[in-house]
């Protein structure tokens, strides 16, 4: 098998391929160099640090949206259970996720606008929709 492309024709005359040599003028121009080892052990370590501090930032992120929102107020049981009929709800009912998101746009841009720390929709019951009378919040549609 020829050592590169260039060395088939060479290769399939029966002729020995030509070893390959660096450019003269590169040489001259000292600009001919040698690839540096990669060093994985480093690279990996630093690939493991950048997925910790991300994770480390979501959590805080987590955190902070509880708190923005007024779920801190809520026992730690109750918005686990608000979250996980959240996820349920979620896989069985798509528009409502969709539902879920105008909602939590809704709140972002108020923080926009210097209304950090209202509670977003507190004149709307726990449902979410005026008139539902907190109904969704029980199926798991308000969290």
């Amino acid at each position: 098998m020829p050592a590169c492309r260039h060395d088939e024709a060479a290769w399939q005359r029966g002729q020995p391929a030509a070893r390959l040599q660096p450019d003269p003028l590169d040489l001259a121009r000292g600009t001919h160099m040698a690839r540096k080892p990669r060093d994985y052990d480093t690279e990996l370590q630093t690939l493991m640090d950048r997925a910790k501090k991300l994770k480390s930032q979501k959590t805080v992120q987590l955190g902070e949206l509880v708190q923005v929102t007024g779920a801190d107020a809520l026992p730690i049981e109750a918005l686990a259970g608000a979250l996980l009929a959240a996820v349920e709800q979620s896989k069985k009912s798509p528009e409502t996720v969709a539902r879920w998101a105008e909602r939590g746009q809704a709140l972002f841009q108020q923080d926009g606008r210097g209304k950090r720390g209202s509670k977003a929709g507190a004149a709307e019951p726990a449902g979410g929709h005026p008139g539902d009378n907190g109904k969704a919040a029980a199926a798991g549609g308000g969290a």
